[in-house]
Formats: structure tokens, C-alpha cells, sequence
């Protein structure tokens, strides 16, 4: 596994769906991180999926959705479901956020991450344990 450092950006998927976050700390002993939501890009499935023997790939969409999350809470996540997000994934999709100060507050961002969550921890529930 990659050690995690504050200020980089991450990622977290679920399905179709990718949450990145700035790390803002990480506390290795119980092996959390604090993370800032930057954007959650969500995928649209594709009709073309893909067989090799036991495993399929379903092939996603090339025009994501992308909610911006910079005005969303912070959260604590386990380190286990945390990717390194590349820069060449990364800078682009920050350049695609509209700047803070042009952006209309809207609540149903809250409410799409507050859904991501809830699907991760529905998958991983043994990686949230307290």
C-alpha cells in the first residue's frame, strides 16, 4: 500500500462512481484519513460490456457528470479504500470546476455525496468498524 500524505489528492470508487478528495491528515495508527471533497464524477453505463472468462468490464460513458464538492463537509475514510489520484486524472478534472466565487450554493451536492457514502459503506461495512 502507498503512504498517503496531506495535500494530495485521492480517490475513492464505488461502481461507477469516483469520489476525489484533498487529504487534509492521516492518522496511521487507526488507519483513517481526513479528507476535503473536491468532486464526485459519476460514469454513465454504457450498453457495451466486455467478457474475459469469469470477468466482465462494462464500458462507461467518456462524458462523466461532475458535482462539484469544494463547499461539502469534511470526512474521515479508511485508508484500505483510498487511491492515489494521477495528476493527469486530477488537474483536468480541477480544471473543470467552476470557480467558488461563480458557483450557486446548491444542497443537492450534500446529498450526492451523502448517497457515495452511504454505497461505499453498504459495500465495505467491515472497513468503517469504530
Amino acid at each position: 500500500m502507498t503512504t498517503i500524505y496531506p495535500q494530495q489528492i485521492i480517490y475513492l470508487r464505488h461502481d461507477n462512481c469516483f469520489l476525489y478528495a484533498e487529504v487534509v491528515q492521516v492518522a496511521q495508527i487507526r488507519q483513517i484519513c481526513w479528507v476535503r471533497p473536491l468532486a464526485l464524477v459519476v460514469y454513465k453505463k454504457s450498453n457495451f460490456t466486455y467478457s474475459f472468462g469469469t470477468a466482465t468490464i462494462t464500458q462507461l460513458d467518456p462524458s462523466p457528470q461532475i458535482y462539484d464538492l469544494r463547499q461539502a463537509a469534511d470526512l474521515l475514510l479508511p485508508v484500505g479504500l483510498v487511491q492515489m489520484a494521477l495528476d493527469t486524472e486530477a488537474i483536468p478534472l480541477l480544471a473543470r470546476l467552476t470557480p467558488l466565487e461563480e458557483e450557486s450554493r446548491n444542497s443537492q451536492k450534500g446529498e450526492y455525496l451523502q448517497w457515495f457514502i452511504y454505497q461505499l459503506w453498504r459495500a465495505h461495512p467491515e472497513m468503517f468498524h469504530t
